[in-house]
């Protein structure tokens, strides 16, 4: 590692973002479970959804992806939009009974198709990095 590199462990290029979308995916996963068991629920799950989409949104905008950025941004989005719906529209928790985890079974399905896809990118283009990277030092050998 040299010493302008900020990175502090270093499992590939992507490693941190890749396991911040899979935990982006997972608070959606456990908090749509929770929200069709008990919609209450969603006051602990939303504020966790939004910290890990910002991280996820950061961690992309230092790699100046914007797809990442819109990504990970969309959970804030999600759960801003969820709380302005319920607080606008003056629901209670039976109101809100039906409506929420279909709004979430919706962002699931799409958020959800797009982080697939953008991880098997983000695979393949540190396999192709490695690949090229490992190259290069055979190619340099005396």
């Amino acid at each position: 590692m040299s010493v302008g590199d900020q990175r502090i462990f270093t499992f590939g290029n992507h490693f941190w973002l890749q396991l911040c979308i899979c935990l982006q995916m997972l608070v959606v996963l456990i908090g749509l479970g929770v929200a069709c068991w008990q919609v209450e629920s969603i006051i602990g799950t939303g504020p966790i959804l939004s910290i890990v989409g910002i991280i996820v949104a950061v961690l992309s905008y230092q790699r100046s992806m914007k797809g990442g950025v819109l990504f990970g941004l969309s959970g804030l989005g999600l759960c801003v939009g969820v709380f302005l719906t319920i607080f606008l529209l003056d629901w209670s928790p039976g109101d809100a009974r039906i409506p929420v985890p279909i709004m979430g079974g919706v962002y699931l399905g799409i958020a959800g198709s797009y982080a697939i896809a953008w991880l098997l990118q983000l695979r393949a283009s540190s396999s192709t990095q490695q690949a090229a990277s490992a190259e290069s030092s055979i190619t340099e050998m005396p």
